[in-house]
């Protein structure tokens, strides 16, 4: 009876003090189905199960499975392990070849630079895009991959990654300001210079700036071959294919910002090379007798000539106009110079820039419709 007793008291005393089994108060899961799942996904998964697991890495690395789940090392999917278990998980590890292609990442919520750091730890090249309206929020953040993917599309990397973000906000008036952005226009083909610039026309030659009169029209020191083609030469050329609104006469909205960018470039530019075109005339008219040609500039630092006529166009301080012709039997690429003056004029208006935008022309004042004259110096 004794015995008994005992028995009966340490069994009270035991579950009076708590003391559990030997699986008791452990975490047990069942293990997911993680097929498909990247390094990064399958953490977020145990993260929310409160359950840590070990990576192994493949040794073997695939572009097209790069940190994806291979197997459970020691288990398999559906099995129920404690937290005293050594769940390992295999996957392939990064890749450090050339790639040929990536899987467009959700970017929702991040900006240009946490944008960048991700795709430079990817090593893939991007090129970033405005669009829409800024504010203090959404400055610089992603908007999307426009034309070219949705988060999960494989985009093969044959150029840059294009990514469309908000631009930079812009406090008090929202003025527009020059685009910092890489030229991926046409270069100067130097077969060109083989060619008479004067008859068939489409050589090119270099030139000196005397003056930078608007958006549109310079004045140059010229070769004397031009001035033997052309008598009673006004000593101005008009670049083809673009116009930009008047800055003088009869002044309009945005006529000072164009003058402004191109004048800038023709002061800074190392070299200036005109080029003019076999399908349309060396003059404009009798009456203006200003020399046509596209001008190509070779700025600080650069080893190339760009084409002016497409940076201009491409901020949206010009449009393409008065063709005629001209750029449509000359070509750099896969584009001739007149397809280029529009891949150019498409991107401004697809974001957003210049006079396609909804910012406002600094030079401008909009309350009188009239130049603000005490900004032009």
């Amino acid at each position: 009876m004794k015995k008994y007793i005992v028995l009966l008291i340490l069994v009270i005393v035991f579950s009076l003090s708590g003391c559990k089994g030997p699986n008791e108060g452990q975490i047990h899961i069942v293990l997911p189905d993680i097929n498909g799942k990247t390094e990064v996904e399958i953490t977020e998964v145990f993260d929310s199960l409160d359950y840590e697991i070990s990576f192994q890495y493949n040794d073997t690395e695939s572009e097209e499975f790069e940190n994806m789940f291979i197997e459970y090392s020691n288990f398999e999917a559906g099995d129920i392990v404690s937290e005293l278990d050594n769940v390992v998980i295999k996957v392939y590890p990064d890749f450090t070849g050339e790639r040929t292609f990536v899987i467009l990442p959700d970017l929702t919520g991040l900006n240009r630079t946490e944008i960048q750091n991700l795709f430079d730890d990817l090593r893939v090249g991007i090129i970033f895009y405005n669009s829409g309206e800024a504010t203090i929020e959404n400055e610089y953040v992603f908007i999307s991959y426009g034309q070219f993917g949705e988060v999960g599309d494989k985009y093969i990397l044959e150029t840059e990654l294009p990514i469309i973000t908000y631009p930079e906000y812009r406090e008090g008036g929202m003025y527009f300001s020059i685009m910092e952005m890489l030229y991926d226009g046409p270069y100067l083909d130097e077969s060109f210079s083989l060619i008479d610039p004067v008859e068939p026309r489409g050589g090119y030659f270099e030139v000196t700036l005397a003056s930078c009169v608007d958006g549109d029209t310079a004045r140059f020191n010229y070769p004397q071959i031009i001035y033997d083609a052309i008598p009673n030469f006004s000593n101005s050329t008009r670049f083809l294919n673009m116009d930009t609104e008047e800055t003088y006469g009869t002044p309009e909205e945005w006529g000072k910002p164009g003058s402004v960018y191109t004048c800038d470039l023709l002061n800074s530019a190392e070299s200036i090379v005109l080029q003019t075109d076999p399908n349309d005339d060396l003059i404009d008219n009798e009456d203006y007798r200003r020399l046509l040609a596209w001008i190509w500039v070779k700025l600080p630092g650069e080893e190339e000539y760009f084409l002016l006529n497409y940076m201009v166009v491409k901020q949206g301080l010009a449009q393409v106009k008065y063709e005629y012709g001209s750029g449509e039997t000359i070509s750099y690429g896969a584009f001739t110079y007149n397809e280029w003056m529009h891949v150019a004029e498409d991107y401004a208006i697809l974001n957003n820039l210049g006079q396609w935008g909804n910012l406002l022309d600094y030079y401008w004042d909009y309350e009188n419709d009239l130049p603000y004259y005490s900004r032009w110096n």
